[in-house]
């Protein structure tokens, strides 16, 4: 008897244990509820809420319509300091990403123009690794303030994320900007009309220092793929790196200039350097 009620509970937990480990499923939509379920049906209203059940493995799926933002994460500690609106910090594994992707072809649209912080604000601060995010419109990631300094769309201190299908435009500073992030791959992405001066606002000016760029400090790795950049306030393609790469993105302020790698097929490997950088206008 105690052997076949050893064989029935080994059965039995071989059956519930994958069960347990199954990704989920969760959705976002800018008319849900921090307090629903987190369903297709009963959605939650933000990515903060997310962050609460979020797993390795597991998808978020954005409903299309316009998430509008007005605070920042917490409140700036000087002039000089940067602050989040969203912050991604749960990280995925190398066979189990955490997805945040827009759901079908609907268009989810983080609209960061109405925040106001006396500092740097970040849209999107990723210091996780292996998050995926797709299919995203991130736009105005600028403080309502006349601070004067350098904000970004998306910033990534983590490694191995994905950064797929973005459009990231009016942004007071660096579309994406990666600092000791590592092996981070930005894919079918755009960013345009990004400007450094935020009393005019003007796109291609040619007193603005560093409107429009993807920024990459300090990490190894990286990868820009197929991106393109157009109507931003300074010249689309810098580089000065050698440990990250790009392959077939155009980058242009007047729409015709093409910016790629030494290999047009494939992205150009590289070593890594501690110091040097790469920036994509």
């Amino acid at each position: 008897m105690n052997t076949l009620f050893s064989k029935l509970l080994g059965t039995a937990l071989l059956c519930v244990l994958p069960l347990a480990t199954h990704a989920k499923v969760f959705f976002v939509s800018p008319s849900g509820s921090d307090t629903a379920a987190g369903t297709l049906a009963a959605p939650w209203k933000s990515l903060a809420r997310a962050q609460q059940d979020v797993a390795a493995g597991d998808t978020v799926y954005l409903r299309g319509g316009t998430y509008s933002f007005t605070n920042t994460l917490r409140s700036c500690t000087s002039t000089s300091d940067t602050v989040a609106v969203i912050s991604l910090s749960k990280s995925g594994t190398a066979d189990q990403p955490i997805r945040y992707w827009a759901y079908e072809n609907e268009k989810p649209v983080f609209d960061f123009s109405q925040v106001s912080a006396n500092c740097k604000v970040v849209g999107i601060d990723i210091s996780a690794s292996w998050v995926y995010l797709k299919g995203i419109e991130i736009k105005g990631a600028h403080k309502t303030s006349s601070v004067s300094s350098e904000d970004c769309g998306v910033s990534i201190s983590g490694q191995s994320n994905v950064l797929q299908n973005l459009d990231i435009h009016n942004v007071k500073g660096s579309a994406v900007r990666i600092k000791n992030g590592k092996k981070n791959l930005i894919e079918d992405c755009s960013q345009h009309h990004n400007y450094k001066d935020i009393s005019t606002e003007t796109p291609c000016s040619s007193s603005a220092s560093s409107g429009g760029k993807h920024s990459v400090k300090d990490g190894s790795g990286n990868v820009f793929r197929n991106c393109s950049s157009w109507s931003n306030s300074v010249q689309d393609c810098k580089s000065s790196s050698s440990s990250s790469s790009r392959s077939s993105s155009s980058l242009s302020s007047k729409g015709k200039e093409h910016c790629a790698s030494s290999s047009s097929s494939s992205v150009a490997s590289s070593s890594s350097s501690s110091s040097s950088s790469i920036e994509l206008y």
